[in-house]
């Protein structure tokens, strides 16, 4: 397809250009691309509004208005559509939820009462944010006032302001972005949360988790009391028995939630047993692995030391652990340490671990008929760095303690790094919406008072 111009926007031959910017169906053009131009644009201008001699602040306060207005517009409509695609995910009906308006009071109202209606998560976030908005919408609710010096009558905007303070302004610019940014990531996260599928129609996952925890004590220690404490929970959380059961299932297939109303959840393949053997064979081949480290080198040293009789005595012996992997370990096991590994890059959800083992076994029939190949994905695997770290973050965060004690008894890691390291992940997988709660509350703390006016005479 040839590329549009016009008089206004030419268009030169790439190799006398290099300042081509992609619009349109080359490169991204959503709501976050706009809101983060207008957002952007704002920002420089309310630099040069407050830095530049030259600059006439009375004539850039209205561009500056405008984009953050906007910006503010386009993060709103970008919430909503993530909104809907979290209530398709729970099931719900999404078209009387999709607006055109460029109200701000009226997209604001339907982001507030959809987002805490779906998830009350939303609540803490939206009470920060709300300020900022009904303060932009009071200036400008319809995305006139800084556009144009007058409305369609012929009355003058901004008439009862006067004045617009833009040190003032820069400081909630500043706390605005921040918290936007703190919601843009909540809603990242949430996605991939219900794309996990572990909700229900009615319960969000946060909901199940609490669900879980309040009748724990029930199946693991009172049974007789199980129907009195479903009757509380369901009553609290305003759900049918069907919809109880349906986040038991959901409770019962978590790695996370399990353990609190039964057995703890397995993993699929790998035992205690396969994972003793693993280690046994990867200290043989970290023990014959060269350690720049251990001494000084130089380049001429380590070309030298390649092909060298230790050099040779050291790839023989790594090929020997592979060998005997390959040889002892069925190929499910070996997918499923390596599913561990790369898990521990986003150690959330464990709906994602199962998902990353799905996409994993896909190669099994591939990797059992061709020996060379599985050993080929071995010796990838047994060279990455810091491989059993990672492997027990995997494992200490989807609640395997039996294989993490496997680990400990292999002496490759030492018991205080294990303890940091359970410290550490338990705190993240305790909820991964607590972070953004602190951060939450750091930014209020940090957020800007206006001060007192002195009315003394």
């Amino acid at each position: 397809m040839a590329n549009y111009e016009n008089f206004m926007f030419p268009l030169l031959p790439r190799h006398f250009s290099g300042m081509n910017a992609c619009v349109g169906n080359n490169g991204t053009s959503d709501l976050t691309t706009y809101a983060n131009g207008y957002e952007s644009a704002a920002e420089y201008l309310l630099g040069l509004a407050l830095k530049s001699r030259e600059a006439h602040a009375d004539e850039l306060i209205h561009p500056i208005s405008f984009n953050i207005r906007h910006s503010i517009e386009l993060r709103l409509k970008g919430w909503l559509d993530c909104i809907c695609k979290f209530a398709e995910l729970r099931g719900r009906d999404v078209d009387s939820m999709r607006t055109a308006t460029h109200n701000l009071s009226e997209l604001w109202q339907i982001f507030e009462q959809l987002s805490t209606s779906l998830d009350d998560r939303y609540s803490e976030l939206v009470e920060v944010l709300k300020p900022y908005i009904c303060g932009l919408a009071d200036m400008d609710n319809t995305g006139e006032t800084f556009r144009y010096p007058k409305t369609l009558n012929r009355e003058q905007h901004l008439s009862s302001v006067s004045i617009i303070n833009l040190n003032l302004l820069a400081i909630r610019f500043i706390e605005l972005k921040k918290i936007t940014k703190i919601i843009s990531n909540f809603n990242d996260s949430l996605l991939r949360e219900y794309e996990g599928n572990t909700h229900t129609k009615e319960l969000s996952w946060a909901q199940i988790k609490w669900l879980s925890e309040q009748v724990s004590d029930c199946y693991l220690s009172n049974p007789t009391e199980i129907k009195s404490a479903i009757e509380n929970v369901t009553a609290n959380l305003d759900i049918s028995n069907r919809e109880y059961g349906r986040a038991m299932a959901i409770i019962k297939e978590d790695f996370l939630l399990s353990a609190n109303v039964g057995p703890q959840k397995t993993l699929k393949f790998l035992t205690k047993k396969s994972l003793d053997y693993f280690l046994n064979e990867y200290k043989k081949y970290e023990g014959a692995e060269f350690h720049f480290s251990d001494q000084e080198i130089t380049t001429e040293d380590y070309l030298e030391y390649l092909g060298s009789d230790e050099d040779r005595a050291r790839r023989y012996s790594q090929a020997q652990c592979i060998k005997a992997i390959s040889a002892t370990l069925k190929v499910e096991e070996i997918i499923e340490l390596t599913t561990l590994y790369y898990f521990a890059d986003n150690l959330s959800f464990s709906k994602g671990y199962e998902e990353s083992l799905e996409i994993g076994l896909r190669s099994r029939d591939f990797l059992s008929n061709e020996p060379e190949e599985l050993e080929e994905c071995l010796y990838h695997l047994l060279s990455k760095t810091p491989l059993i770290r990672r492997v027990t973050s995997s494992l200490i965060y989807l609640n395997q303690f039996e294989l993490v004690d496997v680990v400990l008894a292999s002496e490759l890691m030492a018991k205080s790094d294990i303890s940091d390291l359970n410290s550490m992940v338990s705190a993240q997988k305790e909820s991964w919406w607590s972070p953004i709660l602190e951060k939450i509350e750091m930014f209020k703390s940090q957020q800007f008072k206006l001060p007192q006016s002195d009315n003394k005479s």
